[in-house]
């Protein structure tokens, strides 16, 4: 982030319009939360913005369902519409104070008009929760790759955790996808498409007990490698959390077989132009087999008829690109599939008070 213009940014202790020492950034924009559920005017509004699944009604209403307390956010320049996003009000474990410690996450960055930055969402975000009384603002994935990208610093308030994230632009068709690709990815699924592999979709809850079993074993495959720094979903989180997905249409689960055995999913969740990767892994069968490869392959040709002219493959640690780095492999495996390469960390905003106070993860 050196490399790139920096701007000071300050955040009010107290809600807006009272002087309390430091002061939002400049913004016109100011922030609402809708009353109740939008109608399916929602998505069309966030998909034609680029929206992905986090900025859509069913992941919000998933949310919910989970015991969060989802908010429609809808960002104004004067009467007109100029961003929208989908936060959760997190209630923390210790309360003294009640709202005073609350947190406004926000899963991903608001979608925004052309002539909206990111600088100034962020600001009115944390104009929001100031106003909210809460005492914390998250916001995952934060980035802008146009030109006025302004990055954010301020030690005192702001805690960045460093990410890269990896998006892969799909179409206009199959071919010219892989065309993008490194040479070794595309050798590897011309050798992929050699292998009698088949492919199915198993979208309810047995799906997610066969992905879990497959996630696990990915993982005890990288700890053997050495690579020890990321988890793996605990079952019991991982149902609790994929059951409301299924139920509200937000996830997919898609598998690759070879002589009938299972070795390689993904599960995606889709919305409008956008997919993410949210889960997957491949077994040590699947591993010496390219299973991988053939899984991405069908994956991206299955979007592409779809629609989806984006796909995101999920992040990295920001040092992944040091080939002395444990998460290299996986890094060089995104690049691969000719993903643009976006700085996006995370960041945790203090809008009230001088302490930093344990979240409800």
């Amino acid at each position: 982030m050196a490399d790139r213009p920096m701007t000071l940014l300050r955040v009010a202790r107290t809600v807006p319009g009272k002087r309390s020492g430091t002061d939002h950034p400049a913004t016109d924009l100011v922030v609402e939360a809708l009353s109740g559920v939008p109608g399916p005017e929602w998505d069309a509004r966030v998909a034609a913005l680029g929206g992905y699944a986090f900025h859509s009604r069913a992941y919000a209403l998933a949310s919910g369902d989970l015991g969060e307390e989802p908010m429609f956010l809808v960002l104004r320049r004067g009467e007109r519409p100029a961003g929208f996003a989908v936060a959760l009000r997190l209630r923390t474990r210790v309360r003294p104070l009640g709202w005073a410690r609350d947190v406004l996450r926000v899963p991903s960055p608001p979608v925004l008009e052309e002539d909206v930055s990111r600088t100034q969402a962020l600001g009115a975000l944390a104009a929001f929760a100031a106003r909210h009384r809460m005492a914390q603002l998250e916001v995952d994935a934060y980035g802008d790759s146009r030109p006025e990208y302004v990055a954010l610093v301020d030690v005192a308030r702001v805690r960045w955790s460093p990410r890269l994230d990896y998006r892969v632009v799909l179409g206009p068709d199959f071919e010219s996808t892989v065309a993008r690709m490194g040479a070794t990815h595309r050798r590897h699924i011309r050798r992929a498409m050699d292998i009698p592999f088949t492919f199915e979709e198993r979208s309810d809850c047995e799906g997610a007990r066969l992905m879990h079993a497959v996630h696990l074993e990915t993982f005890a495959r990288r700890r053997a490698l050495g690579q020890s720094e990321s988890r793996a979903w605990s079952a019991a989180e991982f149902h609790r959390r994929m059951d409301a997905y299924i139920e509200r249409g937000v996830v997919r689960f898609h598998f690759t077989r070879l002589d009938g055995e299972i070795v390689s999913a993904i599960g995606t969740m889709s919305f409008g132009r956008t997919s993410y990767y949210l889960v997957g892994g491949t077994t040590r069968a699947g591993f010496e087999r390219n299973a991988a490869y053939a899984m991405f392959a069908h994956t991206m040709r299955r979007l592409i008829a779809e629609g989806v002219t984006e796909f995101s493959l999920g992040g990295t640690g920001a040092g992944a690109a040091d080939d002395a780095s444990p998460e290299h492999g996986l890094y060089r495996f995104k690049k691969g599939y000719g993903a643009r390469v976006c700085d996006c960390p995370h960041v945790r905003i203090r809008v009230r008070g001088w302490r930093w106070w344990p979240v409800a993860q």
